[in-house]
């Protein structure tokens, strides 16, 4: 996915906002063919047990054993948020900036160390609840009752717990600004990351109605599609509200905006989420959620036969070994680009085609 006005290749919109929480290495993650949401809501697709619906409680009363939590000891009065998690924690704490925001994007401790050593024995979700309460001002989390909900619970083969929290302003959610907390097999808190954009503090409420966004969403993509697509046949496939923080996947401050959130597409060669200021019906950025940048190309057995699949061609490809050579190409290409600002493009820097062959005879793989 790239911003059209800011230059910066993402995956998807709902993936942008997953690789703006995390970003914790430079691991790939798996590329998913884009297919246009219904929903009328901004959610990331994940699935939630209903009883482990995340209630944060100040008084302690849902989550019994935590009266040191709201009862900080007197070694922490004064201290910087930091400081204080520096003192509480058990072992060595590691601090990391998040330039974007200008607050932290992420603290983590040393092996065998918790970030939160007071809440041994509760669960994952009570002991990152627990953590976010006593130190959410390290990422500048004032109320995490009012300003995190509970997204997502992972597991995985080893045991360890990752919790996905979704900052809200109210009932609207903040793009791109999710939380991690990471709990080990034996119920240490080892790391927490993400983005927190703080102190947003502008209306929640719509001036503009969804529909007087949507066809301005529609207008702004009817100016850029080629001749073979005519503006009557863009469709809105969503609308939903966000809060829309500017330049947050460039590392830079911006504004931030109440922003309607709008998919426009037309028979899977146009998917552009367009976001529309809410309170003055201006364009704020563009998101193509379809690769335009990238021309990969696919051969199988001899570069010399028929491209088995080529840039623009359904996803995921008819055979699975393609696919995977697709994707691969794919990250090379976001790596470099992102690695370089957006400078060097392709493996020569200039946008060459990207050609992969499979099960090419002559080539020896290690």
């Amino acid at each position: 996915m790239n911003h059209k006005y800011t230059g910066k290749i993402l995956m998807s919109a709902a993936a942008t906002a997953a690789t703006l929480a995390i970003c914790a290495s430079l691991l790939p993650v798996a590329e998913t063919p884009n297919t246009a949401k219904s929903d009328n809501a901004y959610a990331p697709d994940r699935s939630i047990p209903a009883a482990s619906t995340l209630a944060f409680d100040s008084s302690g009363s849902r989550m019994t054993g935590l009266q040191a939590a709201a009862n900080p000891g007197a070694s922490t009065a004064g201290a910087t948020p930091v400081f204080a998690l520096e003192i509480e924690a058990a072992g060595q704490v590691a601090v990391s900036a998040d330039r974007a925001t200008g607050g932290t994007g992420m603290v983590r401790v040393d092996r065998g160390g918790d970030l939160y050593p007071q809440g041994q024995g509760l669960s994952p979700v009570d002991k990152v609840a627990a953590f976010l309460q006593r130190h959410g001002a390290v990422f500048g989390i004032e109320d995490p009752a009012s300003q995190l909900r509970m997204i997502g619970i992972d597991n995985d083969q080893f045991g360890n717990t990752r919790l996905s929290f979704q900052q809200m302003h109210g009932d609207v959610p903040v793009f791109g600004a999710e939380m991690r907390g990471h709990v080990s097999a034996d119920g240490r808190l080892i790391a927490v990351n993400g983005k927190f954009v703080p102190d947003v503090s502008i209306p929640n409420t719509p001036a503009i109605d969804r529909n007087y966004a949507a066809q301005a969403a529609v207008a702004v993509v009817g100016q850029q599609v080629t001749s073979k697509v005519k503006p009557g046949d863009l469709a809105v496939a969503s609308t939903a509200m966000v809060i829309y923080r500017e330049n947050l996947t460039k590392g830079t401050t911006g504004d931030n905006h109440l922003a309607y959130q709008v998919e426009v597409t037309y028979d899977g060669a146009v998917r552009e989420f367009v976001y529309i200021d809410a309170l003055n019906g201006k364009l704020v950025d563009q998101i193509s959620g379809v690769h335009t940048l990238k021309n990969r190309r696919v051969h199988e057995g001899n570069i010399a036969a028929p491209p088995a699949w080529s840039e623009g061609d359904p996803r995921p490809a008819p055979q699975p070994a393609h696919e995977d050579e697709i994707s691969g190409a794919g990250y090379a290409y976001n790596l470099f680009y992102n690695l370089s600002g957006g400078s060097y493009r392709s493996w020569d820097g200039n946008d060459a085609v990207m050609i992969t062959v499979n099960n090419d005879p002559t080539i020896v793989c290690p």
